[in-house]
C-alpha cells in the first residue's frame, strides 16, 4: 500500500476516506507484525503459536486462507500435544472437504480425553448415529454425559431426546425433562419447544419432526439472508433476520443458537 498523501485530503469526504485508508493501513501493518511474532514463536517450538497460525490460515478472515499452511501448523501443534489443535483437526477431518473419519475420531478422542466438551459432544453424536463409525450407544452416552456435565447445551439437548424417545436407552421422561430444562436455560430453542409442549405432548416422534422442521426452516432463512440472492430481496431478508434475532434475544435466548458458537475451542 502506498503512503497516504494528506495534502490531497482537501474536502471533508476526502479526509474521511483518507482516515479510513490510514486505519486500514495500520491494521494491515499490525496483522503482519503479529504474523511475524507467531512465526518466530513457531520456530522456537511454541505449540500455541502454531495453533493460532493454523486457525488464522483456516478461517481466512484476517489473512488469506491457505489450507496447506493451516494443516502444517495444526499438525505441528498437535504433535506437541496441543489439545486445541487436536480438536480443530478433528473438526476439519469431519468436514466434507477434508473427510477422514479415522483421523477425525483419533484427534477428537485425544481432545475429549483432555476434557474438551465439544470433542466429547461430537464423538457422542458420531457413536450414537453409527453412520460413519460402528454404533456404540454405551460409548456415545458416556461422551455426551461428559459434555453435558460441564454445561454443553447441545449434549444436554441430545440426551434429552435420547431419554425421551427410549430407543437407544430405556425411556426416562424425568431425566429427559431435566436435560431439556438445562439446555433451554442456555437458550436452546429446540429444548424449549419440547418443554413448552410437555404437558400436552403428542407422540415424541411428532415433536421431534417439528423440531427438525424448525431447524430446516432456520437453515433456509440463513441461506436466504446470506446475500447470495443479492439485490433488494436480500436486503429485506437481512432486516427480517435481524428482527427475528432481536426477538429471540429479548426472549432470553443466546445470540446464536447454532451448534458450537465458541470458535476458540
Amino acid at each position: 500500500m502506498q503512503p497516504i498523501n494528506w495534502q490531497s485530503c482537501t474536502s471533508v469526504r476526502k479526509r474521511r476516506n483518507c482516515k479510513g485508508t490510514r486505519k486500514k493501513y495500520r491494521t494491515i501493518k499490525k496483522i503482519k507484525q503479529v504474523l511475524k511474532w507467531l512465526e518466530a514463536a513457531s520456530e522456537q517450538g511454541n505449540s500455541f503459536a502454531d495453533y493460532a497460525l493454523g486457525k488464522l490460515y483456516t478461517d481466512g478472515e484476517l489473512i488469506a486462507k491457505d489450507m496447506e499452511k493451516a494443516f502444517h501448523h495444526l499438525h505441528k501443534a498437535a504433535d506437541a500435544d496441543n489439545a486445541y489443535a487436536w480438536y480443530r483437526l478433528g473438526r476439519l477431518y469431519l468436514s466434507d472437504e477434508y473427510k477422514d473419519i479415522g483421523r477425525a475420531v483419533r484427534y477428537l478422542t485425544l481432545a475429549a480425553n483432555r476434557k474438551n466438551e465439544f470433542a466429547s459432544y461430537r464423538l457422542g453424536k458420531l457413536y450414537l448415529a453409527g453412520e460413519e463409525v460402528v454404533k456404540n450407544v454405551e460409548l456415545a452416552i458416556r461422551y455426551l454425559e461428559e459434555s453435558a456435565g460441564v454445561g454443553n447445551q447441545y449434549a444436554q439437548y441430545v440426551l434429552g431426546k435420547v431419554n425421551l424417545m427410549g430407543r437407544e436407552v430405556e425411556q426416562d421422561k424425568e431425566k429427559a425433562y431435566e436435560y431439556f430444562r438445562l439446555a433451554a436455560e442456555q437458550g436452546n430453542v429446540y429444548a424449549a419447544y419440547f418443554l413448552e409442549h410437555w404437558n400436552d405432548m403428542p407422540h415424541p416422534d411428532l415433536l421431534l419432526m417439528a423440531t427438525r422442521l424448525m431447524h430446516h426452516l432456520e437453515k433456509i432463512m440463513e441461506d436466504d439472508v446470506s446475500g447470495k440472492k443479492g439485490g433488494r430481496r436480500a436486503g429485506m431478508d437481512r432486516k427480517l433476520a435481524r428482527k427475528i434475532k432481536n426477538k429471540k434475544i429479548a426472549q432470553g435466548h443466546a445470540r446464536d443458537d447454532r451448534e458450537e458458537m465458541v470458535q476458540t475451542q
